[in-house]
């Protein structure tokens, strides 16, 4: 119980570690559906990393002009209007200490890092709830305005779109800045469709992208942002230098060269996930009392009829780690996040859910 007690002390923001030690000092196999990673491994991955661990025994490369590179043209953009971060937090932080705004409006519940990027400065934070299916309410448009806007789109913990493209247009014109936080738009199928990447109408937008999500390396700390040039050049004169490490830097061009793989690995990771999202979403509908909500991403936000820091206690117990999202603004002590996992781990969850709800 107390290990319990650390570990969702430290985590208490963000998704867990895969193995955890006991207090006895032995090593206790945990699966982990907490941290909000792709189930497919993109192969290779570590033949790469074993190629360019030489790196660590250099500076990186100055202005991360390589990788730079790399991720604009995956993402059809110039490099101009990419730049990169130790991970999107870090961009997040950087956001909010080069422009430093007086206030901001955040849905609720969203990912944590940007309340406490605003707290960090001092700004003034308007929480906006989301409506029952955790939608934006897009009807208060009209009354919204301040100097800085987060949208997590796909959402986290909820796993839905917030907003179309055309509806974050519309919303976009009463901020100043627009942050829209796409960590997790390579897990839905019409990402084309729905990523403003380019398909800016505004240039007050700033749109984030993670490596540690889809391609599954958040230990490698890569992010971008892509945003109008001037944005850009603001940014970049409050950038740290060498804020990303070597591995990093000559790892990901090499990933991101290899275009027809990566088109296959999405198709792939997109067929397994709704499939096992449908497996997941069948053996939980048999319960009473539990309602798991709709999701384009690789995680589920799931309504228990319990306590969920018991219940996430419990099934830590049994060697399972779910997300408690107790902590979330706008959720009650009655909600859990899972991530899909393989079909074999998604069996034991459902196995030891249900024998934990008794």
């Amino acid at each position: 119980m107390d290990n319990f007690n650390r570990l969702n002390q430290i985590d208490s923001e963000h998704g867990s570690l895969g193995f955890i030690k006991t207090e006895s000092g032995k090593s206790k196999k945990i699966i982990d559906f907490s941290a909000n990673i792709s189930p497919l491994r993109y192969s290779g991955l570590k033949n790469l990393i074993l190629k360019n661990i030489d790196s660590v025994f250099y500076y990186p490369e100055p202005g991360n002009k390589k990788v730079t590179e790399s991720i604009a043209d995956y993402l059809k953009t110039s490099p101009e209007n990419v730049i990169v971060g130790n991970g999107t937090s870090e961009l997040i932080y950087l956001i909010a200490h080069t422009f430093n705004p007086e206030s901001a409006l955040i849905p609720a519940p969203t990912f944590s890092e940007y309340e406490r990027a605003m707290n960090a400065i001092n700004a003034k934070i308007l929480f906006l709830n989301l409506d029952e299916n955790f939608k934006f309410p897009i009807d208060r448009v009209k009354e919204l305005e301040g100097d800085i806007l987060f949208l997590c789109n796909p959402n986290n913990p909820t796993g839905n779109l917030l907003f179309s493209r055309e509806e974050i247009y519309k919303i976009s014109k009463n901020f100043s800045i627009v942050v829209v936080d796409e960590s997790f738009m390579e897990f839905i199928d019409d990402e084309e469709r729905q990523t403003i990447i380019n398909g800016f109408k505004n240039k007050n937008f700033i749109v984030l992208r993670s490596f540690s999500k889809f391609f599954g390396l958040p230990g490698l700390r890569l992010g971008c942002a892509v945003a109008d040039k001037n944005i850009i050049r603001k940014l970049n004169a409050n950038l740290n230098p060498w804020n990303i490490n070597s591995p990093a830097i000559e790892t990901i061009p090499e990933i991101l060269n290899e275009k027809f793989k990566i088109e296959k690995f999405k198709k792939a990771t997109h067929t397994f996930i709704e499939k096992e999202k449908k497996f997941i979403r069948s053996e939980l509908k048999k319960i009473e009392g539990v309602h798991v909500y709709r999701s384009v991403t690789n995680f589920l936000l799931i309504n228990v009829p319990v306590n969920s820091f018991l219940l996430t206690q419990k099934l830590y117990e049994n060697g399972i780690f779910v997300r408690d999202c107790g902590n979330f603004r706008n959720l009650g002590n009655n909600y859990i996040r899972v991530c899909i996992c393989s079909h074999k781990d998604n069996e034991k969850f459902i196995n030891k859910f249900m024998k934990a709800l008794e």
